[in-house]
């Protein structure tokens, strides 16, 4: 048994705001599952790597914690 969890910046999706929703991606035995956080930010505070908001966005401390 394998899990997995990513969180990911749907960036297909704009808002008109300019921000893409974040989606936690669940794997478990092959099978994945993507589950929106509720939560947006524009794709250039995305940290793909680090999976986190940058620290340059004023909301980055609410939901980097």
């Amino acid at each position: 048994m394998r899990f997995y969890s990513n969180y990911v910046l749907k960036k297909k999706i704009v808002r008109k705001n300019g921000t893409s929703p974040i989606c936690v991606r669940i794997t478990y035995n092959k099978n994945r599952v993507e589950i929106s956080t509720g939560i947006s930010t524009k794709a250039e505070n995305w940290d793909e790597v680090r999976q986190l908001i940058n620290e340059e966005s004023e909301t980055a401390f609410t939901y980097n914690t």
